[in-house]
């Protein structure tokens, strides 16, 4: 068995799509995994009606296309695992794989910089060079566990929640992130989005469910800090780092087509955020005014 071992795993190194394959169906797994833990445990802490008609948490939701909160409820808390190991996993790949590597270029990379960017900027900006090598420690690995988890989650969404701005979102960060880990270099730039994306999902969730489960002071509380973090995170700092990988990739002298499709894909993205993120603005303020009016 070991020499068996060895030798898959020797074939598997000189077969990198094919162990990628293998490792982002290892992560849909495990995320389907949480899924189903989160949705046994809600069969016990609540569980389903005995009588054959459907308690709170196995009645249709119109809000979620139908679907249960039962199974909103499994699909959240695979979404809440998501979020904090996939931003971990990005800042802590970039610290130590991307951060030396830029520090190392940056003599040579800030020579290509517009000159009327001034010295001082133009010795900042090669920090941000976005086409660090694939192969960095951890580089790739970002890249299939996230592409594992928007595999399965892609999974439930066209099963119980088809929303349609839900599956082209699915859809574009696959489109997105799959060629970039079939190519050889734009890694960084997945994880950098990934980073200002995941931060602020956890309290995202907690306050969706919380409006879900008819948790008024619970949703009360946390919709002032939801709002000003997404606000800050999806409204300031990613159209700025799109921004600044547009000016990246603007400047090279050969830009790499599939960071451009990538980066296309993801602008696109930020523009639906920057407009769910009005009428996210928009709904707490009328939140905020009937609640003062009720005072």
């Amino acid at each position: 068995m070991s020499l068996l071992a060895q030798r898959a795993q020797a074939w598997l190194a000189k077969n990198e799509r094919a162990e990628s394959l293998i490792v982002i169906g290892a992560w849909a797994g495990a995320y389907y995994g949480v899924h189903r833990l989160a949705r046994a445990i809600s069969n016990v802490a609540v569980p389903p009606s005995k009588d054959g008609a459907p308690g709170f948490l196995d009645a249709p939701q119109p809000k979620y296309s139908g679907c249960t909160l039962r199974k909103i409820v499994g699909a959240r808390a695979a979404s809440f695992a998501h979020a904090f190991v996939s931003f971990g996993w990005s800042v802590r790949a970039l610290r130590s794989s991307w951060w030396p590597a830029l520090r190392a270029a940056a003599p040579r990379l800030a020579q290509r910089w517009p000159p009327f960017l001034g010295p001082a900027l133009r010795d900042l900006l090669p920090l941000l060079a976005y086409d660090a090598p694939n192969l960095l420690p951890g580089a790739r690995g970002v890249l299939r566990h996230s592409l594992g988890y928007f595999v399965q989650e892609l999974w439930h969404v066209l099963r119980n929640e088809p929303d349609p701005i839900f599956v082209a979102h699915h859809l574009a960060y696959l489109l997105a992130t799959g060629p970039i880990l079939a190519s050889d270099k734009g890694w960084a730039m997945i994880a950098v989005a990934t980073v200002f994306a995941e931060v602020t999902n956890p309290i995202q969730l907690s306050w969706e469910m919380a409006k879900a489960f008819g948790l008024p002071d619970l949703y009360d509380a946390l919709s002032l800090p939801f709002t000003a973090a997404f606000a800050l995170c999806r409204g300031l700092l990613m159209p700025l780092a799109m921004v600044d990988i547009g000016l990246f990739l603007a400047t090279r002298d050969r830009p790499d087509p599939t960071m451009k499709w990538a980066f296309g894909l993801f602008a696109v993205g930020i523009a639906a955020s920057c407009v769910w993120l009005g009428q996210l603005v928009s709904g707490f303020r009328k939140y905020r005014r009937k609640k003062a009016a009720k005072k």
